[in-house]
């Protein structure tokens, strides 16, 4: 090992063993985050909440209001929500709830709202590949198609 007036160039970091009940409540945080992130990409994927996908601030302070509400509103607003037909959204908002005031280690607020920036991050990802790929798909297909036949008044039917 070199010196350089008497210091070890190399420097070596120990950690302290976690505790078994530490390691327990954060595999338990670990397992609770991917639900989470789970419940919201599924949640994106519904027809109900696509759109939901490109404004997610906006569907994080929605969420944010509806947790807020005291509990008989709250349950007034699930209500609502579903003679709306947004079963979706009535789902993913008991889950936060029940994570919100569950006993013992939970997510908290800052979590939850990760997991909705990265599921929402990794499907518009998803539609921008999907679109370039068609994009692709379909220049590839108007070029198969005669020079005659792209500026003619023929109807396809669509």
């Amino acid at each position: 090992m070199k010196t350089v007036n008497s210091l070890p160039l190399t420097v070596t970091r120990l950690f302290a063993p976690i505790p078994p009940e530490t390691q327990a409540e954060l595999d338990l945080l670990c397992e609770l985050y991917g639900r989470t992130l789970q419940k919201f990409q599924m949640a994106f994927c519904t027809h109900e909440l696509r759109e939901k996908v490109w404004n997610w601030r906006t569907f994080r302070d929605e969420i944010v209001h509806c947790l807020n509400l005291p509990q008989l509103k709250f349950e007034t607003l699930l209500e609502d929500l579903k003679v709306q037909g947004k079963r979706s959204q009535v789902e993913l908002l008991k889950f936060l709830r029940s994570q919100q005031s569950s006993e013992g280690p939970h997510l908290q607020a800052r979590h939850w709202k990760l997991c909705l920036e990265e599921a929402s991050q990794g499907l518009r990802t998803y539609w921008q590949t999907v679109k370039a790929e068609l994009k692709r798909q379909w220049e590839g297909f108007s070029a198969a198609i005669p020079t005659s036949l792209k500026h003619s008044s023929i109807s396809i039917g669509f």
